[in-house]
Parts: structure tokens; C-alpha cells; sequence
């Protein structure tokens, strides 16, 4: 039987568990404070974030077991070249302290699969990091970067890439050669035009360029055929080019807070979307096509200048909640839009209109877990049933009985079924909803 090991802190004797010691957020100024720290052979995991650690000694290179290691949030300002020693090390978080450069000492770590050296805000743009040949993912956000170095090409098996945060406003045309990356977060700097070379990268999933003062998208965003979630809000963008709408794996899409005044018809396209945020633009109008997007669920207009819906809206099967809130809709007595906004309630899809005369808006419901299991019944209802039993008529409600319907259901404690076009749900006989 192996011997259980431990150190002695502060008189304390903390012995590992599952080969991990956590002394997080302990104000540590110093790793000789942790008495046994360094003699440890069977450590994997040590987590030293938040502390006040300014420097690492060369005993930490005797951890030679060590797959994880936290040090973030920490003062440090460099590393020994005893860190080195660590070849075991496949994850290490080094972000939010005092570095100024990536330390020579972490470059020959072979194993490391995750670095993290974001928030150290005055790292030499001139990085070089392509002795790491296993690293996944790297986050260099907030960390005050001009530019990426053309040698990021040569890290050809990263997955994800967290470059949001800094004073970026071009990319190198090396990142071509980043063939695997799938996630790539670039929110926060100051590109103006999206570069060309982004098209390149086609097996991305996720892209994040918000708040980077963007005007104009590249026709070669067209390219990201794989691309599953497109964060854009908060730019300057007026239109979306062609090639956009060819994104048909695209799910999720964030546009809003930009300038946008129409959207073409041929979103439809975009078959794959489940979630669309327009929020804040300057639209005036929704296209009719936006019904043939079976597979929305959620569309976020509010605070655009829509005055009329399309009635293609009533196709929309899967839509469970339509924000309009803020735009000049029509919606007196016997209106079109109104007879829309009844006609597409009726299939269950919270429609959120605060400003409304018609649906006056009360103060957020207690929507506890028992009330939504009394408003369930044996007998087969639709959303709407519900949503009228609990009077629901806010998107924080809406949210809450969406969620806990799908885990209800999820868990085998409701059944179930399609009818007429519809989703509906009643109590299983199985039921033992805790």
C-alpha cells in the first residue's frame, strides 16, 4: 500500500487527495511556507492560484509528476529554468500575473497540452513558442499584444486560440496553417476590417469578434463552412456580404448593437440556426424568409425600428420566444400584428412585448419547481396551456419554464409528443419528479 503523502501548513498537515493539493487563495507569499511541498513524488495537480507568490523557487522542478498546475492570479514576474524539468506537465495557468515575456523555461515543456498566460499585460509581442508541438490551446488575452508573431503558424495542433482583449488590428498570414483550430476568440481589439486570412481557417466552430470595431466583413467569411457559433455584437457593421449567408452550419448568431438596416432574404440559408440576436440595430423590416428557418428557437429583435411582422413567423414550429420589445410595432385592437402575435402565442412562443397595452406586464412570478409540476396533468397540453395556467408574461419566466420543461422531459418525468404541429407535454406514469 502506498504511502499517503502530505505537508505541513501553517502547523497544519494537509495530506493529499486523489494526488492533488489545493492551497488556493491562501495569501502564500512563499512555496517554503508549505513545508514538504517540493518532496512530493506523487502530486498531479497543485493549485496555487490567488496567492502572493512574486517568484517560484528551482525546487518546484522536483514535482516531476505534475500534470496540472495553477499559478494564476499570482505576482509572478519570471520562472526558474528548473520549471523546465516538469515534462510531465500537460496543463499550466500562468494568466493574471507580472510577466513580461513568455518564460524560456515553460518553451521546452513537450507535454503541454494548455497554457494560459492571459492578464500578464506587458508580454513581448515576439513571442516564440514553437517548441510546444503538443499545445492545444493557448490564451494570450489582455495582455496588451500589437501583434501576433508570424511563428503562431508553426503551433499546428492548437484547437483554441484567446487573443480578445488586446490592441490587435491585423492577423499574420501564418495562422493558415493552423489547420485544427476550432475555437478562436478575437472580441476586444481593434480590427476595423475583418482580414482576409480568417477565411482560411475552415474547420473553426467558434469565432468571437465582438467589440473590435469592425465595419466590414470579408467575403471569405463565407469559407468557415464548419462554423457553428459567430459572435459579432457590438461593432459598426451596416451589411452582411454574400458569402455570409453560405455558413450553413452556423447555429448561433450574435449581431447585435451594430448598424445593420435589412436582412436579406436569403438568411434562410442559414438552416442550421437555432438563435439569432439583433438587438439594437436599425431594422426595419423582417424578411419573410425568416420562416423557413425551422430550426430557430429564439429571435432577439428588440430596439430596432420594425414596424411590421412578416406572417411567416406562424411557421416557425420550433420558436420558443420571439423578443419585439422597443420597436414601433402596430399593435391596436384588430391590428395585423396583433392577429400575428395571437396567432403565434397559440403555438406556445412567448412573444416579449413589455410596452404593450394589450399584454400588460406584471412583476417577475415566484416560478418555483412545485408550481410548474401543478400546472402539469395527465391529459396532453401544449406550452401555451402552461404558460396561461402560470401566467407567464416576462422572458426571465419564459427562460425558467423552457428550461425546466426540457428537464422534466430530459429525466423521463413527462412524456412527450407531436401533434397537430405542436409540442405537448403531460405528467408520465412513471413520474417521480424530485
Amino acid at each position: 500500500m502506498k504511502t499517503l503523502e502530505s505537508v505541513t501548513f501553517r502547523g497544519q498537515k494537509i495530506n493529499l487527495v486523489d494526488n492533488e493539493l489545493k492551497l488556493d487563495r491562501k495569501s502564500i507569499k512563499s512555496l517554503e511556507e508549505i513545508d514538504g511541498l517540493t518532496d512530493l513524488t506523487q502530486i498531479k495537480t497543485l493549485t496555487l492560484a490567488g496567492n502572493l507568490l512574486k517568484s517560484i523557487p528551482d525546487s518546484i522542478g522536483n514535482l516531476k509528476s505534475l500534470k496540472k498546475l495553477y499559478l494564476n492570479k499570482n505576482l509572478i514576474e519570471s520562472l526558474p529554468d528548473a520549471f523546465s524539468n516538469l515534462q510531465n506537465l500537460e496543463y499550466l495557468w500562468l494568466g493574471d500575473n507580472k510577466l513580461t515575456e513568455v518564460p524560456k523555461s515553460v518553451k521546452s515543456l513537450q507535454s503541454l497540452y494548455s497554457l494560459d498566460l492571459g492578464g500578464n499585460e506587458g508580454i513581448d509581442s515576439e513571442f516564440n513558442l514553437i517548441n510546444l508541438p503538443s499545445l492545444e490551446t493557448i490564451s494570450l488575452a489582455v495582455c496588451g499584444l500589437k501583434s501576433i508573431p508570424y511563428s503562431i503558424g508553426k503551433l499546428d495542433s492548437l484547437t483554441r486560440l484567446f487573443l480578445g482583449g488586446n490592441r490587435l488590428d491585423n492577423l499574420p498570414n501564418s495562422i493558415e496553417n493552423l489547420h485544427h483550430l476550432q475555437d478562436l476568440s478575437l472580441g476586444g481589439n481593434n480590427f476595423k476590417i475583418l482580414p482576409e486570412i480568417i477565411g482560411s481557417l475552415s474547420n473553426l466552430k467558434t469565432l468571437a469578434l465582438m467589440n473590435s470595431n469592425i465595419t466590414v466583413i470579408p467575403e471569405a467569411i463565407g469559407n468557415l463552412v464548419n462554423l457553428e457559433e459567430l459572435q459579432l455584437m457590438s461593432n459598426y457593421i451596416t451589411h452582411l456580404p454574400e458569402s455570409f449567408f453560405q455558413l450553413s452550419s452556423l447555429k448561433r448568431l450574435y449581431l447585435s448593437n451594430n448598424l445593420l438596416n435589412t436582412i436579406p432574404d436569403i438568411i434562410c440559408k442559414l438552416n442550421s440556426l437555432t438563435f439569432i440576436d439583433l438587438r439594437g440595430n436599425k431594422l426595419k423590416a423582417i424578411p419573410e424568409s425568416i420562416g423557413e428557418l425551422k430550426n430557430l428557437e429564439e429571435l432577439k429583435l428588440e430596439g430596432n425600428e420594425i414596424e411590421n411582422l412578416p406572417e411567416s413567423l406562424k411557421k416557425n414550429r420550433a420558436l420558443n420566444l420571439l423578443n419585439l420589445d422597443l420597436n414601433p410595432i402596430d399593435k391596436t385592437k384588430g391590428s395585423r400584428n396583433l392577429k400575428i402575435i395571437e396567432q403565434i402565442q397559440e403555438q406556445g412562443i412567448f412573444v416579449y412585448l413589455p410596452d404593450n397595452e394589450v399584454y400588460d406586464i406584471p412583476e417577475y412570478l415566484v416560478l418555483d419547481r412545485e408550481l410548474i409540476i401543478s400546472a402539469l396533468s395527465n391529459e396532453w397540453q401544449p406550452i401555451s396551456s402552461l404558460v396561461r395556467k402560470l401566467g407567464v408574461k416576462t422572458m426571465m419566466d419564459a427562460r425558467f419554464l423552457r428550461l425546466k420543461i426540457k428537464e422534466f422531459e430530459r429525466k423521463g418525468e413527462i412524456e412527450a409528443e407531436i401533434m397537430f404541429g405542436k409540442k405537448y407535454w403531460k405528467l408520465s406514469t412513471k413520474r417521480n419528479i424530485k
